[in-house]
């Protein structure tokens, strides 16, 4: 028979999962929101033929569809971290990428 102490310890690490896994949920709904203004943004941005002659427009364009690209790989990992519970990479190194990646496309 398990002491109390250690059911307690055992209660404590089941709520932090369940709490990382909220957390996570969370983080990937926001990823699928930021995926579909980045689509929504490169769509708009490409409707209008007459606008894309002119260079800035399409550095608009390029840079809309190349976040919801990224967009698309983040939010891969993040249902990834939801369902089996761990990160792509090492937590360290994960967020480092992540922190680097969100760096360059912000």
């Amino acid at each position: 028979m398990a002491s109390p102490r250690r059911n307690g310890d055992q209660a404590a690490a089941g709520g932090r999962r369940k709490e990382s896994r909220r957390l996570g949920t969370l983080l990937l709904v926001l990823r699928v929101a930021a995926l579909c203004f980045s689509l929504a943004a490169a769509v708009f941005a490409a409707t209008d033929g007459a606008v894309l002659r002119l260079a800035p427009f399409r550095f608009l364009l390029a840079a809309n569809a190349i976040l919801a690209v990224y967009s698309v790989f983040e939010v891969a990992a993040a249902a990834w971290e939801v369902a089996k519970g761990a990160t792509l990479l090492p937590e360290a190194l994960q967020l480092w990428f992540d922190f680097g990646h969100d760096q360059v496309t912000n």
